[in-house]
């Protein structure tokens, strides 16, 4: 869940882009800035993800995940940076496998969408 982890990791002191979770029909953004990325909390390979410019966008890019994927949207600040993945195996004791960062060549979408990392490499 990636509400928890989030909440986890920023009480430990990791910087963490702010976050709030919407249902449908809310449209308190609160101190949010935009742009905003919006996704299901519970899916995995970047499903549903949504890169939101404006406020108006806001209300359909929840209602997306609402319907989707039953489950309420998860939308926080999108940061321009680096992309770092990391994968862990196991079910009791864990393996953390080693960091990986995502290459974008020269594209200039930067967001790893699950069309970016699936559909698009087998174009």
């Amino acid at each position: 869940d990636k509400v928890i982890t989030k909440i986890l990791i920023r009480d430990r002191g990791v910087p963490t882009p702010n976050f709030r979770v919407m249902r449908r029909g809310s449209e308190n953004t609160g101190d949010l800035r935009f742009p905003v990325i919006v996704k299901p909390p519970r899916e995995g390979d970047s499903l549903g993800l949504q890169l939101v410019h404006e406020p108006a966008e806001l209300k359909r890019a929840v209602e997306v995940i609402v319907e989707q994927y039953a489950q309420d949207a998860l939308v926080e600040e999108y940061i321009e940076g680096r992309e770092i993945n990391v994968a862990i195996l196991g079910n009791g004791e864990l393996e953390v496998l080693p960091l990986v960062e995502q290459d974008f060549g020269g594209r200039a979408n930067r967001l790893m969408t699950w069309e970016a990392k699936y559909v698009a490499a087998t174009a």
